[in-house]
């Protein structure tokens, strides 16, 4: 268990499938395996760094291109097949990060990005559902 000064509140790094891992910045600095941030700003330790970036739009808040999501997928498949344990984090672990995982466990086990959403919130009920922000198809 982590504590998160910043926050004020207990993060806990939580497994989604056996090698896939969703945190938040401070699990990335004790976690034994891959890391995959995707924050705006470059990682605060040694990290993949592929951000997931926010475009504002004009009357519709922000957006997220899916090809950084499937970009972020291929790297996360290419290092689970290769038997790492695999942390994709961002800042506090609940918005982009589970953005990312939830992108992923939909696309690989073909089930609405909803239902992702709902596994990975029954391991971290704090984890905030931000498929709004992808782009509109």
């Amino acid at each position: 268990m982590i504590f998160n000064f910043l926050l004020g509140f207990v993060i806990h790094v939580i497994e989604i499938i056996e090698n896939l891992f969703v945190g938040d910045v401070s699990d990335a600095f004790r976690f034994n395996g891959r890391t995959i941030c995707v924050l705006e700003a470059f990682p605060p330790c040694p990290s993949i760094w592929m951000p997931v970036l926010q475009l504002k739009q004009v009357g519709s808040g922000v957006m997220v291109w899916e090809i950084q999501l499937e970009a972020i997928a291929l790297v996360i498949d290419y290092f689970i097949n290769s038997g790492y344990p695999t942390l994709v984090y961002c800042a506090a672990g609940i918005e982009r990060s589970p953005l990312v995982v939830a992108w992923w466990l939909a696309k690989r086990e073909g089930i609405p990005l909803k239902s992702a959403y709902e596994k990975i919130r029954l391991l971290n009920p704090k984890i905030q559902d931000r498929s709004y922000w992808l782009s509109p198809s």
